[in-house]
């Protein structure tokens, strides 16, 4: 799986950002808490659906917003497909969504999508 792009939504220290991924090396750079390890938790998600980092999914929406949404682009199966979570800061069940259809379980939204082991 290859990951083309990143749109993060209230993401921990990102209010809206959208970042372009070349297919070689990629470089993340920049000062103390600019949000770094964020991005990669970020990433990390997205083909996982587990956070290195957080307890609970909440902890991942920006403060003073209901939800945290991200979505990628990525190249997996001989075709581009999206991948996209919305995180809620209460108790709500988050939601996932695979080529802009709600899936119900990680099992059916990584099937075919995330069977390759490469990000």
């Amino acid at each position: 799986m290859h990951l083309n792009k990143l749109e993060l939504r209230n993401y921990r220290n990102y209010a809206q950002e959208v970042i372009s991924f070349d297919p070689g090396v990629n470089l993340i750079i920049g000062d103390n808490a600019q949000g770094k390890t964020n991005l990669l938790e970020a990433i990390g998600y997205l083909g996982s659906g587990k956070s290195f980092r957080a307890q609970k999914n909440g902890e991942m929406v920006r403060f003073e917003t209901e939800f945290a949404d991200f979505e990628g682009e990525i190249f997996s199966q001989e075709r581009l497909q999206t991948l996209r979570w919305v995180l809620f800061g209460s108790a709500r069940p988050r939601q996932l969504y695979r080529n802009g259809v709600k899936k119900k379980t990680v099992a059916e939204f990584c099937k075919r999508c995330c069977s390759a082991r490469r990000i």
